[in-house]
């Protein structure tokens, strides 16, 4: 089974890639958990931290280190496994902290291996069984049980950033973003280049087939152009991500990979159905090609797509209420062509075209001095642009990003490109 990163996978990873002390990442998150306790329900009270064997656990671990530093009246670790058995190696050096702490303090209490009848109720509960990185797996038989027991406590039930399965927690506390309704998300003081730059955590997100299978391919690609003078980039990111790649020219054939030559709709439905991501080059805007595009976005209903160069001429706004998911790759020039706007002012454009996104449900990446990335909800991410050739560099971002998100979501495929 692949592994499932998250978005909090990926911030711990961009942090460690910036020199971000891992360790002292989990110490705040414990602190500022703790004080949210501390401030909602005292200090005269006996809190229990249920931890499993992940990187939740650390978090668990962490706040139940700070509590007990906070002088609470007491601090219980429940832990529901053995401390060397741990899958996060961040959860191991937090414990060892934590058992220090234990046996220098007379609030804190570890209990090691538990089971369900091991879990005695306090006067706050608060679990951190399993992280975000849970979703889609199978509940382990202990958690389940525990859960199962302290559901019916009647103390309150925080969650640390997602709850597990089968019970709703008194409150979730989550960490960067909210995990759950009315979660309240804890504000971790971060530099502003991990929240606004892309990393090496976008890149280790990217799905990866496993290779002891038969799924040796990520997806199918199908992409239209003019002429075939782009198709070696396309091809180059489709090998690099193993895509499956079909080849469409309205003027040209090109022997290396599948074309056809003035195709009709009709002829192209049966590459279309079988495509993930459809990937639109530099098309003339002639009646055929725009019929083309067209039928395939007003019949073909779920698909991808990524638009570059003279293709978005081609886009009529009354199209995009056809497509579900899509991302325009652009220079400041060819915005221009979208907006119908013959010199779009940097200074003013990311303020429209931040509404843009949200107002037609579309992602936008931007190549000028720097590459800038918007998505659906008008979330906003930047990277220098180092190219010498930034029209190249466009049509190369939206080649990679056309191979990525045959398999991932467009924003995770848009900000690996410049990971």
């Amino acid at each position: 089974m692949e592994r499932k990163y998250t978005e909090s996978d990926i911030l711990l990873k961009n942090a460690e890639s910036l020199g971000i002390d891992l360790i002292a990442f989990y110490d705040e998150v414990g602190r500022l958990i703790a004080e949210k306790l501390v401030s909602t329900f005292g200090k005269n009270k006996s809190y229990g931290i249920i931890c499993g064997k992940g990187g939740n656990a650390a978090d668990g671990l962490a706040t139940a280190f700070h509590l007990a530093c906070m002088d609470v009246s007491s601090v219980t670790v429940f832990l529901a496994t053995r401390k060397n058995q741990f899958d996060s190696t961040f959860a191991e050096d937090v414990f060892y902290d934590v058992e220090k702490k234990a046996k220098e303090s007379k609030n804190l209490t570890i209990k090691n291996d538990c089971f369900a009848n091991d879990i005695q109720d306090q006067d706050i509960m608060v679990e951190a069984l399993v992280g975000t990185g849970f979703e889609g797996e199978v509940l382990h038989k202990r958690f389940k049980d525990i859960i199962k027991r302290v559901s019916h406590f009647k103390a309150p039930l925080i969650a640390i950033d997602v709850s597990v399965p089968n019970y709703n927690p008194t409150k979730t506390y989550s960490l960067f973003y909210p995990k759950a309704k009315n979660a309240f998300v804890i504000d971790l003081k971060l530099p502003k280049e991990l929240d606004m730059y892309c990393g090496p955590g976008e890149r280790e997100a990217l799905w990866v087939p496993n290779k002891t299978t038969h799924k040796s391919k990520n997806g199918n690609l199908l992409y239209f152009s003019q002429d075939d003078k782009n198709n070696d980039c396309v091809i180059s990111a489709s090998k690099d991500y193993t895509t499956n790649l079909s080849i469409f020219t309205f003027e040209h054939i090109n022997d290396n990979v599948t074309t056809k030559k003035r195709i009709t709709s009709a002829e192209i439905a049966s590459f279309v159905d079988e495509a993930d991501t459809i990937f639109l080059g530099d098309i003339d805007n002639e009646l055929i090609q725009y019929a083309t595009v067209k039928h395939i976005m007003q019949q073909f209903h779920g698909k991808t797509w990524v638009i570059t160069g003279e293709s978005v001429s081609l886009i009529d706004l009354m199209l995009l209420e056809f497509v579900e998911n899509i991302v325009f790759v652009l220079s400041l020039e060819q915005l221009g062509i979208l907006f119908r706007e013959s010199n779009p002012k940097l200074a003013t454009f990311e303020g429209k075209v931040k509404r843009f996104c949200i107002q037609n449900k579309v992602n936008m990446v931007l190549v000028g001095n720097a590459v800038t990335m918007y998505n659906v909800h008008g979330e906003m991410k930047r990277v220098p642009l180092t190219a010498k050739d930034p029209a190249k560099a466009t049509f190369d971002m939206a080649s990679y990003i056309a191979a990525f998100s045959t398999k991932n979501d467009l924003w995770l495929s848009m900000r690996a490109v410049m990971g």
